[in-house]
């Protein structure tokens, strides 16, 4: 049977540990949100087309770990390629 004592210090670490992990998605969050504003303005200003859509994806696809950076200038470059045209 649990102690009072044991049931208190259980109740404190998983406080303290939802408060860290809502600490780091609210970080994850701004961060993401910086990133598809920043991206957002430089499209714009690149003349590429629906510059808000593809912020919007970068900024939701920055989420998954070992996908966002690769897979969101690739797709990017496409996206550029196919709108200004390739002139290899």
């Amino acid at each position: 049977m649990p102690t009072k004592e044991k049931r208190l210090k259980t109740i404190c670490l998983v406080s303290l540990t939802q408060k860290q992990l809502s600490r780091y998605i609210n970080t994850v969050s701004a961060i993401n949100l910086g990133l598809g504003l920043s991206t957002a303005c430089v499209l714009y200003f690149i003349g590429l087309n629906d510059a808000l859509l593809w912020s919007v994806i970068v900024g939701i696809l920055n989420f998954i770990p070992h996908v966002d950076s690769v897979f969101c200038v690739l797709v990017l470059t496409l996206a550029a390629m196919v709108q200004f045209g390739v002139n290899l």
